[in-house]
């Protein structure tokens, strides 16, 4: 059976077998072994602009992460986000774009490893010890402030999150940089 939905094309009920189908393929754990028979694509790596400088992102909260990125690339840098800080300790550790990485903004409370964990570890590493490093905050943190302070935090932003604030921070930290797209 068919039948016509807003946009005028023809969507049609699926048949038993069909849903049969489908149910199987949501009830399959997604493993390595098995990505070809759920018609899953392996996540691939962002290309990322060899000409620009990569900013790191460890938030929890999608939205909160989400103005970050938009805002870092607003001033043209490259970012890749993490949802929380074992899979940013786990960029950093890898070494693969240690050159080109600009600074690491992370906020504090996270699950699996939170900001204060990924900054201690990170100045705990010689090779990345001199890594600029932001924890972004909410003023209720003091507690963690004054560990981040202890582990050589370079800078904090306040919550919530804007352009003035993100651009603020920046040319504190990095004062010889022209941002094209600050009005």
């Amino acid at each position: 059976m068919s039948e016509n939905n807003t946009h005028g094309e023809v969507a049609s009920t699926p048949n038993a077998e069909e849903t049969n189908t489908d149910q199987a393929k949501a009830d399959t754990p997604s493993t390595p072994e098995n990505k070809e028979s759920t018609g899953e694509e392996t996540p691939q790596k962002p290309t990322l602009d060899p000409n620009k400088e990569i900013v790191l992102i460890a938030e929890d909260s999608a939205p909160n992460r989400k103005i970050l990125e938009h805002l870092l690339r607003k001033l043209d840098y490259e970012v890749l986000s993490f949802d929380n800080g074992k899979d940013l300790w786990e960029t950093i550790e890898s070494g693969e774009h240690t050159q080109k990485i600009r600074c690491v903004i992370s906020d504090i409370m996270m699950p699996e490893m939170d900001g204060i964990q990924v900054l201690k570890k990170v100045r705990e590493h010689e090779k990345f010890s001199q890594m600029v490093f932001l924890l972004v905050t909410a003023m209720s943190d003091k507690e963690y402030i004054i560990d981040a302070k202890k582990a050589n935090v370079d800078g904090y932003i306040l919550k919530p999150v804007t352009f003035k604030r993100i651009v603020k921070k920046m040319q504190e930290l990095f004062p010889g940089k022209k941002y094209q797209n600050v009005a």
